[in-house]
């Protein structure tokens, strides 16, 4: 879900193979969450030029990242879809649901940016669910979206008590919070952290902030090389 620049730098520290990507998810099209998606498609191109036979990549995102996939290979014609190649784009707007071998996916528009652009994720999979929030305001379709969660993952950008005027399209640590107590989500990973929350604040503050809300869950702050299971609560 969604590929920052550096993604394939951390795929290669974590001996992950990216070769063995075989779905990528990108909510947005702003850098911070679209970036390494062509990086990605040029390592895979140099594969194929080595004579390395690829599985086929589905690339899943909102028209906003298609028009940035589009633009891209405008300037690198050679990324583009081939049989050397084989990847596609498929398109997800609000309300999209879309099955794999084993999962199940259904979106929802987030308030951030320009409205419909960015789209927050929700996987079923084995009876367990995962929902990723992408950025966002408090909004009902993150709400509907986070129902129940297992695992629940909202973006924290600000410290509580940050006017909403001056976090637009973001949510603050105790909004987080908020979200998780009113979907009855069991467990929240934060994430997504302004140097107000990561940098210049410690974990048991950040997560102070979070329990504030009432919410009286797991309060798991994210960080690089991260590794969790999800679990079905019962």
């Amino acid at each position: 879900m969604d590929a920052s620049a550096g993604a394939l730098q951390r795929l290669a520290k974590e001996n992950l193979d990216y070769k063995s990507v075989d779905c990528v998810f990108v909510s947005h099209d702003h850098r911070d969450h679209v970036a390494g998606l062509m990086p990605l498609l040029q390592a895979l191109y140099v594969a194929s030029k080595k004579g390395m036979v690829l599985k086929p990549l589905t690339i899943y995102g909102p028209e906003s990242v298609k028009k940035y996939w589009e633009c891209n290979l405008e300037c690198v014609s050679s990324l583009r879809p081939s049989d050397g190649l084989p990847y596609s784009f498929h398109v997800l707007a609000d309300g999209s649901e879309v099955s794999g071998n084993s999962w199940h996916l259904r979106t929802r528009a987030m308030l951030h940016s320009t409205p419909g652009s960015t789209l927050g994720f929700r996987f079923t999979q084995d009876n367990c669910t995962l929902v990723y929030g992408a950025d966002t305001a408090p909004c009902d379709a993150i709400i509907d979206l986070s129902k129940g969660a297992d695992l629940l993952i909202l973006e924290a950008s600000y410290p509580k008590g940050t006017a909403r005027k001056d976090a637009k399209g973001h949510l603050t640590t105790y909004e987080a919070g908020d979200i998780a107590l009113e979907a009855g989500a069991k467990r929240l990973l934060i994430s997504h952290f302004y140097p107000e929350v990561g940098e210049e604040m410690d974990d048991e503050k950040r997560k102070s902030e979070v329990g504030d809300s009432g919410f009286d869950g797991e309060i798991i702050s994210a960080a690089d090389g991260m590794s969790l299971k999800v679990f079905r609560h019962l």
